[in-house]
This record gives C-alpha cells, sequence and structure tokens, in this order.
C-alpha cells in the first residue's frame, strides 16, 4: 500500500488543529473538573458570590446600616459580613432574623434612592424598585434543592 502524500501546507493545518483541539479539549477538562455539579448547592453558592456592583452597592448599605444599628465599626461589619455571612454576622450582633431582614430592606431602599439622587436611575425606574418584592429563592427553605435542612 503506498502511503499518502498530504500537502506540506495542508500538514501544518491539520498538525495545528490537532493540537488546538487537544489544547481545548484538556483546558475544559480540568474546568469542569473544578466546577461543582449543575444545579447543586455549591454551583448557586458560587454563582451568588460572583462580583456585581448592585451586590456591592447594597452590601455597603448593609454595613452602613448594621454599623448604625448596633453601634459598631463598619469594618468590624464589614468583615463579620465577609468572613462569616449574614446568618453569623447578625447572631454575633444580637439582631434576630426579623431584624437582620429589616435591616436588608433598609440597606436596598437606601441603595435605591442614592442611585435616583445621584442620577444614575429616574424616579420612576426608583419607584419600580422600591414597590417590587425582593427576589424569591424558594430552593433556600428545600434541603432536597441545596437548601439547609430546618427540621
Amino acid at each position: 500500500m503506498t502511503p499518502l502524500k498530504l500537502d506540506p501546507r495542508l500538514t501544518r493545518i491539520l498538525a495545528g488543529a490537532a493540537l488546538l483541539g487537544g489544547a481545548v479539549l484538556y483546558v475544559g477538562t480540568v474546568h469542569a473538573a473544578d466546577a461543582p455539579p449543575a444545579g447543586s448547592a455549591d454551583e448557586r453558592a458560587l454563582r451568588m458570590h460572583q462580583p456585581s456592583l448592585g451586590r456591592m452597592i447594597v452590601g455597603n448599605a448593609l454595613v452602613k446600616e448594621l454599623a448604625e444599628r448596633s453601634g459598631r465599626p463598619p469594618a468590624e461589619i464589614e468583615a463579620l459580613l465577609k468572613d462569616d455571612g449574614p446568618r453569623a454576622a447578625a447572631q454575633t450582633l444580637g439582631l434576630d432574623r426579623a431584624a437582620m431582614q429589616a435591616a436588608m430592606q433598609a440597606a436596598h431602599k437606601h441603595a435605591i434612592l442614592q442611585a435616583q439622587q445621584a442620577q444614575l436611575i429616574s424616579a420612576e425606574q426608583a419607584r419600580i424598585l422600591l414597590e417590587s418584592p425582593p427576589p424569591r429563592r424558594p430552593w433556600r427553605d428545600d434541603p432536597e434543592r441545596g437548601g439547609p435542612d430546618r427540621r
């Protein structure tokens, strides 16, 4: 059987494509191995902790609100929230769930009003945001969907 002779340019293109394809498969496999399963609690947590301008603005307003309510310095509140999360921070600050929710709602409202005052959103957009209910996260109360088991 006679070996197949390919044009040297075609050989270089095919070799490059095979090398690139192998690299893409390798990187994709390594990345997928590090990623939590889709729909898992870990995957949702990873998504929730992605940097977001809105989350940062409301987070800063929450730090200010909790500092005013507790009398503690904002840097301490920020560290508590970052290191321990809102539930543990509330416990450390002596706030029950209702008080923490009230602080979060006040921070959300304050952030909206600040955005309106800075003319980043219109009065109509602020009204819509203020009248909208907070986002629902039904999975938070469902252990089968990654929420804590509160039994």
